[in-house]
């Protein structure tokens, strides 16, 4: 069983929204991440980016199991995520940090990408799908599955040994699983990120 006790950080300190940006700069630096929790009078309002502004990025409960911040790190494309008990902040996640504990239990000490995703209860993570991946020229070379009763969904993890997993998820997505995030970006975050730019400099003309 993983251990995930650990990975709750309580420092650095979080940041109020009225912080310069000096403060911002050494928050970030000593916790490694792009956005920092933004806190008052001990209730947790959001996470401050590079920009300045705060998202209302949601928090997970104490209760919560730490991989949930990883489906909300990749919806909000943060790197970490707020720990709170109902509206009083605990302490953040990193989503690097979950992802190492995953690959380090898991002994991929290999270079390659993990990818999280859930699928139908009726559809189990198996060998068509494994083989579907391999088509791509990707292999599988670990993988886990979990059932989340009260959505009565599987959440499954697949290692790869390719760093780049836009092929297997694009094999996923066609057998209808919801990919709830994978590790690194690889080439189809890039590209929305590129035309994303794109688009911002056109509006810009």
């Amino acid at each position: 069983m993983l251990d995930w006790n650990d990975l709750l950080l309580t420092h650095p300190r979080p940041l109020q929204e009225s912080c310069s940006e000096e403060d911002y700069e050494l928050r970030t630096q000593e916790s490694r991440t792009r956005f920092w929790p933004v806190v008052e009078e001990g209730l947790y309002s959001g996470l401050m980016g590079p920009d300045g502004h705060v998202l209302s990025v949601p928090a997970i409960q104490v209760a919560q199991h730490p991989v949930d911040a990883l489906a909300i790190a990749s919806a909000w494309e943060v790197d970490c995520v707020a720990v709170c008990e109902k509206e009083t902040f605990q302490g953040s996640y990193k989503s690097q940090d979950i992802a190492e504990r995953i690959g380090s239990q898991w002994a991929f000490q290999l270079p390659g990408s993990t990818i999280w995703f859930e699928h139908p209860i009726s559809q189990h993570f198996g060998g068509e799908w494994i083989r579907g991946i391999e088509a791509e020229g990707v292999r599988v070379v670990a993988f886990s599955t979990d059932l989340v009763p009260e959505r009565n969904v599987f959440r499954s993890f697949a290692r790869l040994d390719q760093i780049d997993p836009t092929a297997a998820l694009a094999t996923l997505e066609r057998f209808g699983c919801t990919i709830l995030g994978y590790y690194p970006k690889g080439y189809r975050a890039e590209e929305v990120e590129d035309n994303l730019d794109h688009l911002l400099h056109y509006l810009d003309l």
